[in-house]
Parts: C-alpha cells; structure tokens; sequence
C-alpha cells in the first residue's frame, strides 16, 4: 500500500494427493491485482491464473501392479483470467466528533494500593 495505490500478488502451489495408489494434481494459483481509492471509491484491476496462457493440466495418475494410467483435463478457461473491481462504501449514520476524537490510552495509577 502506498498512499491510495494497492499492489496485491499471491502465488500458490498445490500439493499431489495421494488415495490408494493413485496420484492427482491440483491447481496452482497466481493472482496479481492493482486498486486506487479515491474517496469511497475504489477501482482495480487483476489477473487470475497468470501465465497459464494455455489453460491448466491436470494430472491423474494410477500406478499398481495390474493398472497403469496417466489421466490429463485440460480447461483451457483456466489461466490469464483477467478481472475488474469497482466498489463504493456507502457511509451512514450519525457521525459523532469522530475527527476530534483522540485515543486516551495513559496510564495515571502509580501501582498497587
């Protein structure tokens, strides 16, 4: 955050898992977003799923004794999702001196009586 600008990016990769003698894939996530704020106002931009411009694999697969396979779904929707913010906060109710208002957090007690 800096001044009325905020820059947000998260990335995570997801475990194998594991059932029996199976193995499958998750989804990885990348999110990366900008916003300003301009009074209650707020306006931003990001990107889901970055570079996966060609969709996102995944992967199964079975390894026994009896049973080999490799299982791959595609969804091509899955990656480079880009998405628009627009929020406002609406503000009601009294609003009572809150500007004039200051924190009394001092300690005027001189110990144990």
């Amino acid at each position: 955050m800096l001044g009325r600008w905020n820059v947000s990016a998260s990335f995570y990769t997801a475990p194998k898992s594991y059932f029996a003698e199976s193995m499958s894939t998750g989804e990885n996530q990348s999110n990366f977003s900008v916003s300003y704020k301009y009074k209650d106002l707020k306006v931003g931009l990001g990107v889901l799923l970055l570079g996966y411009a060609q969709g996102f694999d995944y992967v199964g697969k079975t390894d026994s004794k009896y049973l080999q396979s490799t299982t791959h779904t595609y969804i091509k929707d899955n990656g480079n999702m880009i998405y628009l913010t627009l929020s406002y906060n609406f503000s009601h109710g009294r609003k009572y001196q809150t500007e004039r208002k200051k924190l009394n957090n001092s300690d005027n007690d001189n110990g144990i009586r």
